[in-house]
């Protein structure tokens, strides 16, 4: 696990979230944007969101501080 800090927020990336859940990062992805348009907070800390793109413009990942992160994978099973 890459826990990155910034700006003193610790964040993981939606393609570690994928590997950890055994889940496909599309679907990730996909349960994200969802998440973030249930949240739709003005006044959530979007610091703990980032988006990053590949060289196309294309979202290729999107990191997520600690509160979003659990938030994400507590909707996901815990089968083993």
């Amino acid at each position: 696990m890459n826990i990155l800090t910034q700006n003193n927020i610790k964040t993981m990336s939606s393609l570690e979230i994928a590997a950890i859940t055994n889940k496909q990062h599309a679907h990730v992805m996909r349960d994200i944007r969802k998440m973030m348009q249930q949240i739709a907070n003005p006044n959530m800390d979007y610091e703990q969101y980032q988006a990053l793109s590949d060289n196309m413009g294309r979202t290729s990942e999107i990191r997520l501080g600690k509160d979003l992160t659990i938030t994400l994978v507590t909707g996901y099973s815990a089968k083993i």
